[in-house]
């Protein structure tokens, strides 16, 4: 059964089944949470810069913090494959995903 919804004022219809809406919120979800990665690396003086890659600012942050090394390559290894692929990823990965960031945010 799929969830179909109106919602007021906008005329949309959200469509649960269809894998290219689910594939839009998980990809949505994973670019948040990688945003917040990237305002933390601001708040301590390492900037993104339009021009890098999310490889290369994950290499900036991990050379500043070698102790979360494994972590931000593994975020930014999901992150890569939920913006740049066409297929769902495993919700266990996603919040593993989701945990590696809140790890990594908590950091001082």
């Amino acid at each position: 059964m799929s969830l179909k919804e109106k919602t007021t004022g906008a005329n949309l219809i959200i469509d649960n089944n269809n894998p290219g809406f689910r594939k839009r919120l998980e990809t949505n979800k994973v670019i948040r949470l990688f945003l917040k990665l990237l305002k933390w690396g601001r708040m301590r003086g390492i900037r993104y810069y339009y021009s890098l890659t999310a490889v290369e600012y994950i290499g900036e942050l991990a050379a500043e913090y070698p102790a979360l090394k494994d972590l931000l390559y593994y975020a930014v290894s999901i992150f890569e494959e939920a913006v740049f692929s066409r297929h769902l990823i495993d919700a266990q990965v996603i919040r593993k995903y989701k945990q590696a960031i809140k790890t990594i945010v908590k950091t001082r």
